[in-house]
């Protein structure tokens, strides 16, 4: 199975499906799976630029998912609860609402760590040349030359870069 997908997007299949149900595996919801782990992977890798350290997590904060895990194991509910954190996240970042984005943020990361799942927030280093042409896309996307910046934009992603433009400023990563 694992050469067949991420191990990561398998646990978080597993975990959307209550252990007392019958599943079925089949591609589609593999990457599925796969996609919601880079949505989680996208709002933490957002919150770095906001300086963003795990910890500091409030009982209170995360009494619904520890209700959700004891209530027979329910990880189905405690899943939603860690994309609904997500999404609430992205929400709080969107209005400029920083210091709430940080803390929901911080939940989801203590609840991913319980369920076992990993975050990847790390987008690693870059040459100059890629450094370069992301500084050039902004600069484009400033002056408004927004034909310019798609062609950077695609020029990056040749060079395996993401380019993903958000409210607060672009984030990258690699593919």
């Amino acid at each position: 199975m694992f050469e067949r997908c991420d191990p990561r997007a398998f646990r978080l299949f597993l975990l959307q499906t209550h252990y007392r149900r019958q599943m079925e595996v089949h591609d589609k919801e593999l990457d599925d799976a796969k996609k919601a782990g880079e949505r989680l992977d996208n709002v933490v890798r957002r919150a770095r630029g906001s300086g963003f350290t795990a910890g500091d997590v409030r009982a209170e904060d995360l009494a619904d998912f520890a209700a959700a895990v004891d209530d027979d194991f329910d990880t189905p509910a405690a899943v939603a609860l860690v994309f609904e954190a997500a999404r609430d996240a992205n929400i709080a970042f969107d209005e400029n609402r920083e210091h709430e984005a940080v803390r929901l943020v911080a939940q989801l990361s203590a609840m991913c760590d319980a369920l076992g799942i990993e975050l990847y927030d790390e987008v690693g280093e870059v040459d100059d040349d890629v450094t370069r042409l992301i500084e050039q896309r902004e600069a484009a996307r400033a002056a408004k030359d927004f034909a310019e910046a798609d062609r950077i934009r695609d020029e990056l992603l040749g060079l395996g870069i993401i380019i993903e433009d958000t409210p607060t400023g672009t984030v990258w990563r690699r593919i």
